[in-house]
């Protein structure tokens, strides 16, 4: 892969500000507070995939997260944690 599609990668994985808090997803209007569970949609839309995707990982234990009742939830440092993994896993492969 070209280092410049990681670094798109990364820097899509740091906050909006540094100052604020906060997680915009995709360019969505409402912002997530970091502290805040995550649902599967707004994962999906974080890491830019399916929401049958992020269903499929949570449900293999390939991705972190905890099931409350019947619903997925997901912590955003945990998924941007999870990410920077996966990426140098890959970089390491393709090496």
């Amino acid at each position: 892969m070209c280092k410049a599609y990681y670094a798109s990668i990364d820097h899509s994985l740091e906050l909006v500000s540094s100052s604020r808090p906060y997680l915009q997803v995709l360019g969505q209007k409402s912002e997530i507070p970091m502290d805040r569970l995550m649902t599967i949609e707004e994962v999906a839309a974080y890491m830019q995939v399916s929401r049958f995707t992020v269903y499929r990982l949570a449900k293999g234990q390939s991705i972190p997260a905890t099931k409350i009742g019947r619903q997925w939830r997901f912590q955003k440092e945990e998924i941007d944690r999870w990410m920077r993994e996966q990426f140098r896993k890959e970089r390491r492969q393709s090496a």
